[in-house]
């Protein structure tokens, strides 16, 4: 049996799907800027070019975000004009990961733990794998789990940027909308989850349409920007 743990697994997924396709792209600065070795970018190089550009165009000064990892350490990289980010992580060793390996100042890591606990996601353990998934799957039905995961963000304020990218994305999704500020954008990865639609359709009016964005190999980029 392996002992590798979740990040392993998480990392070696990112080895052996993920930089086939960044190096195919012609991407392969990515891998030299970002170090997949120690904090992957979990996206593939149009999605996270589609991201960086609506960052890049909003320009935020603070940004929340559910879901931390490469990502956060990328954004970080890419704006200097952030001047708060604020990562909400249901994994607790996946939080001080990224806290260790992130040191600016500008990021503060929140690491909310879910009412019924992850469970662990052993390698090469079908049985593991769809407990995982079922526990995931449970999150987006079940809004009592990731309660306090979700309410989070109402706690830290408003903000002008914020990208859905954990777990219970449906009620994170709804929640975000709330505390954004008008002419903030709203950030969906892996949009193109049938599950998601409906939700992320329920904030689409003539004042802000919902975009989603093409081409995407990985995981959809679907945002919204509030009404000013």
């Amino acid at each position: 049996m392996s002992d590798s743990g979740p990040i392993d697994v998480i990392v070696n997924a990112y080895k052996r799907e993920v930089i086939p396709r960044i190096k195919r792209a012609g991407e392969s600065h990515v891998l030299a800027e970002f170090p997949h070795e120690t904090l992957p970018v979990y996206m593939d190089p149009i999605e996270w070019s589609q991201l960086a550009s609506l960052l890049c165009a909003a320009r935020p000064k603070r940004m929340l975000e559910w879901g931390c990892g490469g990502s956060t350490r990328a954004i970080l990289s890419r704006c200097p004009f952030i001047e708060e980010l604020h990562s909400i992580e249901h994994d607790e060793a996946w939080a001080q990961r990224v806290r260790d390996l992130v040191k600016d100042e500008r990021l503060t890591v929140h690491h909310v733990a879910p009412a019924v606990a992850q469970p662990v996601r052993e390698p090469l353990s079908p049985t593991a794998a769809d407990r995982y998934f079922r526990w995931t799957d449970d999150c987006e039905d079940d809004p009592s789990i990731m309660a306090d995961y979700v309410s989070k963000g109402r706690e830290l304020g408003e903000f002008d940027f914020i990208v859905v990218d954990g777990r219970a994305r449906i009620h994170c999704w709804s929640a975000g909308f709330k505390i954004l500020r008008p002419g903030g954008i709203l950030v969906m990865h892996d949009a193109q989850r049938p599950r998601y639609q409906e939700t992320i359709d329920s904030v689409s009016t003539e004042s802000h349409e919902v975009v989603r964005l093409e081409p995407w190999k990985q995981g959809q980029v679907t945002f919204v920007r509030k009404a000013d």
